[in-house]
């Protein structure tokens, strides 16, 4: 086929135009580098420089901007880069070659101009929470070095003047908290030249309080934990279903409680572990066990085996506990009253589902003295009993109730009535001198800022108690000797009492059967008053000591650091003085016992003959009623 003139004419020029293209791009390939480096980019009239993936050249840090004295733009239209502000004849344009060139010039410029920073340590990763870190780097530099900074989180921290090159420094930043911090290192030179380091990050968490299966955290993907456990191998152990992430750190040992029957994770403060679980009881050998959230009933906790141990699934988290499905109150006349030689007393047994309180219709129940026993009669919801006693004194009695036939976990418990008979510390007349209540009436602070300062901060801030009532004050009276008619036939007045002050939230203490709390004890009294034990004034925390003084209670003596105890302030400070222990009697519940002194100076400065804290739950709006009672010797 011939072609026209035309025709040829076109032919020619698209095969020149392609040897020209083969030809630049063959230019711009074989066009050599600065060793170990290639251009990444054009960023605001600057090039930067990122090394080869076979480069072992160190003098131009990864991501750092080269300035090109000519100001040099890309031309995206061409393969060709121009000189700007060249004059009104337009810009120069300069080959890929004569750019490189340029770029060779400044890296030999920085390899004769040394100017780097290199970490040491530590190094990215996880680490178990130590409160304080040591942050080690090297530095080399061509110039004299004005300054180093340590950069955490993006803030400058820590700032060292006295920086030499070719030396290893540090900075030792302590107050740490369990939580993913970022650290680099800038410096300046005495060129005001300014270097920042690379970035790394380290992950802390705090879990030093679970052993047993708990999950070594230095073996996982901290960002995608799988079959995360958390054990305490004593009492409990949490098995997590979901995939945990805690690239954020964590102050699991604060957050996280798994004591007897209760498992506890604040996920307010720990959202990565509010997810579905797990759950497993050690050693509760329950019957027929229910479980609860947050102390009321959890119906969609699925349980998946009871033996000696419990496990169940979980939602979600806050406080989980357990019980048997059914629950036994017992109480008679004389919790109110004293009843006399004779005097018909009434007993009582509420035996109910204890996940509705609904009395559990067809049970029994057995009321058992130490002189036999008796079936107990339902009627209007409670099970009853009622008898006399022929001669004064505590009289101790067992009421057992059966719901098994229904599907319900027989109970068992014990109580006492009290005839014609008063041997336990005596109520007595109260007189509120006043009723305070601190404040914090902190101004808000301001600061004026000006560009270029660094300014240290520290703050202090203080707030009020939701968990504790405290009393204080006085006591006087006398020994009497006294009709029944309350007429006085002698009287001796207590000028240097002795004894003791008693709290409780129940009016029928049984005093001969009290003893020291224990820890079981203690976690339901936080449960009352609505904290953690981990919190800075759970009871826990409060009554953290075992020094006391020895004291007797009616006929019982207690010798001296048996029980949880605590001193009240003196002037403000913590005394060696008004002790306060922990009692508890058989029915379980909390008596608050302070030891009476003789005028010793109290909070405020002035004599007191005692000083007590009493549990209160500030967390809602009812007020708590307390029972006192003094024994003076």
């Amino acid at each position: 086929m011939k072609l026209n003139e035309k025709s040829k004419r076109m032919l020619y020029l698209s095969i020149g135009l392609f040897f020209v293209f083969v030809s630049l791009m063959f230019l711009i390939k074989t066009t050599p580098t600065p060793t170990g480096f290639s251009i990444f980019e054009f960023n605001n009239n600057n090039i930067e420089i990122q090394p080869n993936i076979d480069s072992t050249s160190e003098e131009l840090p990864i991501g750092r901007n080269f300035p090109v004295p000519s100001s040099i733009i890309e031309d995206q239209t061409e393969n060709q880069i121009f000189q700007s502000n060249s004059g009104s004849s337009g810009p120069r344009r300069k080959s890929i070659q004569e750019i490189l060139d340029e770029i060779e010039k400044i890296h030999k410029y920085n390899q004769n101009r040394t100017f780097n920073i290199s970490l040491i340590a530590p190094l990215s990763g996880f680490f178990e929470y130590v409160n304080s870190s040591l942050f080690e780097f090297k530095i080399n530099s061509s110039n004299s070095l004005n300054y180093c900074e340590l950069i955490i989180n993006n803030e400058i921290v820590l700032t060292n003047y006295n920086i030499t090159s070719n030396n290893i420094h540090s900075f030792n930043l302590t107050s740490l908290l369990p939580k993913r911090y970022t650290w680099q290192i800038s410096c300046k030179d005495n060129k005001n030249n300014t270097l920042i380091s690379e970035k790394r990050w380290l992950i802390f968490v705090k879990s030093s309080r679970f052993s047993g299966e708990t999950t070594n955290l230095n073996n996982v993907d901290i960002e995608k934990i799988q079959n995360f456990i958390i054990e305490s191998p004593s009492y409990g152990k949490i098995s997590f279903l979901e995939n945990i992430n805690l690239s954020e750190g964590a102050d699991i040992d604060a957050n996280v409680i798994v004591e007897k029957n209760k498992i506890t994770i604040n996920s307010k403060n720990i959202t990565a572990l509010n997810k579905t679980a797990r759950l497993t009881f050690y050693d509760l050998n329950l019957v027929n066990p229910v479980i609860f959230r947050d102390g009321e009933y959890c119906s969609n906790c699925q349980i998946i085996s009871n033996n000696a141990n419990l496990s169940f699934l979980v939602p979600h988290f806050s406080t989980y506990t357990a019980s048997e499905n059914s629950k036994l109150h017992i109480f008679d006349d004389s919790d109110s009253n004293i009843k006399n030689i004779n005097e018909i007393i009434n007993f009582y047994a509420n035996y109910t589902n204890i996940t509705n309180d609904i009395p559990i219709s067809g049970a029994s129940c057995t009321i058992y003295f130490t002189d036999g026993s008796e079936s107990m009669t339902f009627n209007s919801g409670l099970f009853k009993y009622n008898r006399s006693f022929s001669s004064i004194g505590i009289k101790n009695y067992n009421v057992t109730c059966d719901g098994s036939a229904q599907g319900f976990t027989a109970l068992s418990t014990n109580e006492y009535a009290s005839i014609n008979f008063d041997n336990s510390p005596s109520g007595a007349n109260i007189t509120e001198i006043s009723n305070e209540r601190g404040t914090f009436a902190l101004s808000t602070p301001s600061t004026i800022l000006e560009s270029g300062n660094l300014t240290f901060f520290n703050f202090d801030s203080n707030v009020l108690t939701n968990s504790w009532q405290a009393y204080y004050g006085n006591i006087s009276g006398g020994i009497k000797l006294e009709s029944a008619s309350g007429a006085v036939f002698y009287q001796w007045e207590i000028l240097d009492p002795s004894g003791e002050v008693y709290a409780a939230r129940v009016s029928d203490i049984n005093f001969a059967t009290l003893n020291c709390t224990n820890s079981t004890q203690i976690s339901t009294e936080e449960s009352y008053i609505g904290h953690l034990s981990a919190a800075a004034d759970s009871v826990t925390n409060t009554f953290d000591s075992a020094t006391h003084p020895n004291f007797t209670i009616g006929e019982q003596f207690y010798d001296e650091n048996l029980c949880f105890a605590t001193n009240m302030y003196s002037n403000s400070v913590q005394s060696n003085n008004f002790f306060e222990v922990l009692l508890s009697d058989a029915a379980n519940n909390i008596v608050y016992t302070t030891i009476i002194e003789n005028n010793k100076l109290g909070f405020d400065n002035t004599p007191y003959h005692f000083q007590m804290l009493v549990g209160e739950n500030g967390q809602d709006s009812i007020g708590t009623s307390y029972y006192f009672f003094v024994e003076v010797e």
